[in-house]
């Protein structure tokens, strides 16, 4: 497996795994935006040229979000989850970024605890986020340090 900088042609691919694993999927068109946006650091992660996973990190001033991560199902538990986020994460503190906050499923006990092993707090919820089913979000935030 590779991370690399996701490109415009790796959008129908990501597209793609985008759609395996949320229960409501972005459009490729908001896909697209984030992946030619100055903004936002997108990377891929790849077995070959196909594309396994994605992250999304958009970075204004010394703000940076994790807007999506995501990995097929079959290559979970896998360490291409927590590979994606390191390098995610090692691009932005480079650009001088003081903290990355996230939002993720309260139910969603795998990415909490991958974000909490990365060093991930818990700082508050947002009430029936979700749309699909009212569920909370659970807001996360990383405060980088200088190294």
């Amino acid at each position: 497996m590779n991370i690399v900088p996701a490109q415009e042609n790796d959008l129908e691919q990501i597209y793609q795994v985008e759609c395996s694993c949320f229960s409501r999927p972005w459009s490729k068109a908001s896909l697209w935006g984030d992946l030619i946006s100055p903004q936002t650091l997108c990377f891929a992660a790849k077995e070959e040229e196909t594309v396994i996973g994605f992250c999304f990190l958009s970075v204004v001033a010394d703000e940076g979000t994790i807007l999506q991560l995501a990995v097929l199902p079959e290559f979970r538990r896998k360490g291409t989850g927590r590979a994606l986020a390191l390098h995610a994460l090692s691009q932005a503190r480079a650009l001088g970024v003081s903290y990355v906050i996230l939002e993720v499923r309260v139910t969603n006990a795998a990415a909490r605890r991958l974000y909490e092993s990365l060093g991930f707090e818990e700082v508050g919820v947002r009430k029936e986020y979700y749309q699909d089913n009212k569920e909370d979000a659970l807001m996360m935030i990383l405060r980088m340090v200088s190294e």
